[in-house]
């Protein structure tokens, strides 16, 4: 049974700052799968699995470099 990754604070902090490109390829990389086996669970097909979870990383990346981060 495949399990969900483990969130990395450091990279969560990481993606406050929408200039580190690494920090979102890796993001997407742990969660992407993870989002599209959701989404295919719930009878979307590939194309759209993999543009709903793009609308859903961009939205992301909006949402995390607009807010505060504390601590």
């Amino acid at each position: 049974m495949d399990t969900a990754p483990t969130a990395r604070t450091s990279l969560l902090i990481r993606l406050h700052d929408s200039a580190d490109d690494r920090a979102w390829t890796e993001f997407a990389a742990v969660y992407g799968p993870l989002g599209r086996r959701l989404l295919r669970s719930r009878g979307l097909q590939n194309a759209d699995a993999e543009d709903l979870g793009h609308d859903v990383f961009e939205d992301s990346l909006s949402n995390f470099s607009s807010t505060g981060h504390s601590r």
